[in-house]
């Protein structure tokens, strides 16, 4: 029998596949993704509720689509150019919003 129990939990999702960053200190970032879950200012007509779901909706996307984004960049066929080549990108969570109840 193994001494070493396997992992059976996914990985967290994160932006693009980007690394988790817990401590911003430690690291250095060309651009982090920092989810804003927050939809009390969407009172409008003809507009969609769901507004605070939209950082984790980001996160759902196929890491396949941006596999190795920072090595090789992704290259837009419109322009002929390669973008975020060598771009340092990590995903730092979400704000944490709390509702105060009025007294």
């Amino acid at each position: 029998m193994s001494e070493k129990i396997p992992n059976f939990y996914a990985s967290p999702r994160t932006f693009m596949g980007a690394e988790r960053i817990h401590n911003l200190a430690e690291h250095k970032l060309d651009y982090a993704m920092l989810g804003v879950p927050y939809a009390e200012g969407t009172f409008a007509p003809y507009i969609q509720a769901g507004q605070a779901d939209m950082p984790n909706a980001l996160r759902d996307n196929p890491v396949t689509i941006f596999f190795d984004i920072g090595d090789v960049g992704l290259y837009d066929v419109d322009t002929d150019l390669t973008l975020l080549e060598g771009i340092k990108i990590g995903d730092i969570g979400d704000v944490v919003i709390s509702q105060e109840k009025e007294s």
